[in-house]
């Protein structure tokens, strides 16, 4: 059950500004900012001194002398302040607010943050009106600018706006860069991170998404000091970066013994790091009340032992046990990450609006008009979610939304995603690698059976089709001899709702989707020939000598030979589900017999109302299995017209809720 292909090693940077990757206040500066180029020759002053000397400018002056600057929200640059970067040999264009921007009232808090929460007023003030390189309002030009904030702006040359905010006084020149001034603050919005972080009242939604920040000491930016005594380096200044382990992963493991981990850390998938201020997500953003919802709604299916049979060796190995587990923190775990892990969006990836060829999604266009015609919604872990009869889509983003600056965010109290795409189906496709030999449970040979439902229309359209035109066939050891096997009980196919579906704790009504045992020789039909099949002659014939040139033979499925054989056909067989009861070996439960006609695609319940009493969900190593053995007397086989061989397309575990069947999501789409 190898998975490393699947799993992706990966952690995502928290913070990126220019700033925070900033190692220094000195030597390592030209890291990041240019070094002076480009001077005007008419320049004599700095752009302090600049600032300094224009009185419209005094209180954005006053805060710039007093703002430390920031590596990162926990680490302020000790003697540095912005009126140092203003003042040094650094290029960078300033677009500075007039004091008309600032109430005295906003003037004053922003003085006191400069020395109570210097962060905030590098982000959202300072770092927003300040950006690298040298830009001038010359021509027509379109640009859009990172700010040292990580924010980008437009720069429209035409229009003589930043952010849209109109310039005033333009291109004053300055040895190390340009000074604009502006009559409005330039326009600040939060990321999905920082408002989670900063802003978001949701203590329990936040708790979880900070609690897989990760971060590490920055070598390589690192200014080394003087060994120490024992010869080991030391640092003048030391750099550390933060990561998310949420951001751009489907799932992440550790480099090192990353097959200790019994459960895989979900992020919320591909090109979803909520940092990134080019994208334009929609995300569901659950309060405390709706995190709570959901976890009453779910708890009774994350029920976890403590003690697992651990299957990490494969096929055919000796088994080990997990045991001592915490149940609680793996309920804890579990619960929280599929929660949280599919709730961000990328506008770019819905379907069009009416169809392939409609009209792609802006991010305003989705806010108004998101119940339209789009056929399902995707989110970045590529879960498709389709209205049904019980469940609209839509429901999700049943709350007010948030404008960020890299979409919007939804801050919902009610938690709307159904119980279906938590506890989904278990579709278990047999010809897909299903069988499971752990300990040689098993007794005669075992054969994928390819078989093309278009190519026996006739008779597939009577007795029924297979899925993927496949289905596997259990063939027994020799006579008298019934085959048996072990079933792994998890989904295998991307056709189910959810994908890779696991058993959870709670109920299921197992069917078994058999298939007649003459499929396999109609599958063979060149090799059998008669009586499945019979001989359709074309005759090419000269048309002046009237001589037969050539003749070809097709040979297509007898129909009325197979419709012979309804009702002649029996089978039986005996079914038993292994699974965890809390103990450290598996138990079994009762056998159960399945007798039926043979002669259809035929649908079997085994088991209605079968209840696991503990959840496999999440994790890697561990899944219940079903043991499937021919049961067909010698006698019965002889006398009755009962087969040993067993032909089986699918095992189907239905989820139940509170005993009913929940019909959620009737079409089937591959992805």
């Amino acid at each position: 059950m190898a998975k490393n292909n699947f799993y992706k090693y990966i952690g995502v940077m928290a913070l990126g500004s220019v700033i925070m990757a900033a190692p220094s206040c000195s030597d390592t500066w030209d890291d990041h900012y240019a070094a002076l180029e480009e001077t005007d020759p008419a320049a004599t002053h700095t752009l302090w001194e600049q600032i300094k000397s224009n009185p419209n400018l005094s209180r954005f002056a006053d805060i710039a002398e007093k703002a430390k600057m920031y590596k990162d929200d926990k680490h302020p640059m000790a003697t540095y302040t912005f009126k140092d970067l203003l003042s040094s040999n650094r290029v960078v264009t300033v677009w500075a607010p007039e004091n008309s921007c600032f109430t005295d009232e906003e003037y004053k808090e922003w003085l006191q943050k400069c020395e109570t929460d210097g962060y905030t007023v590098q982000q959202q003030l300072l770092g927003n009106h300040i950006t690298t390189w040298r830009y001038t309002l010359n021509g027509e030009k379109l640009d859009t600018l990172k700010m040292i904030n990580s924010k980008n702006l437009i720069f429209d040359r035409k229009a003589r706006t930043i952010g849209g905010v109109a310039i005033k006084e333009c291109n004053i020149p300055a040895v190390n860069g340009t000074l604009n001034t502006i009559g409005q603050l330039t326009p600040f919005d939060f990321n999905f991170y920082e408002y989670i972080k900063f802003k978001g009242t949701m203590p329990k939604f936040r708790e979880y998404i900070l609690s897989k920040d990760t971060t590490y000491f920055f070598e390589s930016a690192s200014i080394e000091g003087l060994p120490d005594e024992n010869g080991n380096p030391t640092y003048v200044d030391s750099v550390y970066r933060t990561y998310n382990r949420l951001f751009d992963s489907y799932s992440y493991l550790p480099a090192t013994n990353p097959e200790d981990w019994l459960m895989v850390d979900k992020g919320f998938g591909y090109g979803s790091s909520l940092i990134a201020e080019d994208s334009m997500f929609i995300m569901v953003m659950p309060t405390d009340q709706a995190w709570d919802k959901a976890e009453s709604t779910l708890s009774s299916y994350y029920n976890y032992a403590p003690v697992y049979i651990n299957r990490k060796n494969g096929l055919k190995q000796a088994e080990s046990t997990d045991d001592g587990l915490n149940a609680d923190s793996l309920k804890n775990m579990s619960m929280g990450m599929d929660i949280v892990s599919p709730l961000v969006f990328n506008v770019h990836k819905q379907p069009r609006r009416g169809g392939k060829n409609g009209t792609p999604w802006t991010l305003e266009s989705f806010i108004q008009f998101k119940s339209d015609s789009a056929e399902y919604l995707l989110n970045c872990r590529y879960d498709t979610l389709r209205s049904t009869n019980q469940w609209e889509k839509t429901a999700l983003f049943n709350g007010n939304y948030v404008k960020m600056s890299n979409g919007y965010g939804y801050e919902v109290n009610e938690w709307a995603f159904p119980t279906q795409f938590y506890k989904p189906d278990v579709i278990v496709e047999m010809g897909w690698g299903a069988i499971y030999d752990m300990t040689n449970n098993t007794t005669g040979t075992f054969t994928s059976v390819s078989f093309s439902n278009s190519t026996y229309k006739a008779i597939t359209s009577k007795y029924g089709k297979v899925s993927k035109d496949n289905f596997y066939q259990l063939k027994q050891a020799g006579t008298g001899t019934n085959p048996k096997c072990d079933v792994v009980l998890q989904t295998n196919t991307n056709e189910a709702y959810v994908t890779n579906g696991q058993v959870m704790s709670g109920k299921y009504d197992i069917y078994l989707v058999m298939v007649p045992l003459w499929y396999v020789d109609l599958s063979n039909i060149g090799e059998c020939g008669e009586p499945f099949a019979k001989y359709e002659f074309n005759y090419e014939i000269d048309p002046e000598t009237n001589d037969t040139l050539s003749v070809d033979s097709i040979l297509t499925p007898n129909v009325a030979y197979i419709d012979s054989l309804s009702g002649v056909d029996k089978n039986k067989l005996n079914i038993q589900i292994n699974y965890n009861n809390g103990v450290a070996k598996e138990a079994t439960s009762s056998k159960v017999t399945i007798s039926y006609d043979a002669n259809k695609v035929d649908t079997v319940l085994a088991v209605a109302d079968f209840e696991f009493p503990y959840s496999y969900k999440n994790l890697r190593y561990s899944y219940p299995t079903m043991t499937i053995q021919g049961a067909p007397s010698s006698t019965e086989v002889r006398n009755k017209g009962f087969k040993r061989d067993i032909c089986i397309d699918r095992i189907i575990l239905r989820s139940k809720e509170n005993g009913e069947i929940k019909e959620i999501d009737p079409n089937v789409t591959e992805l």
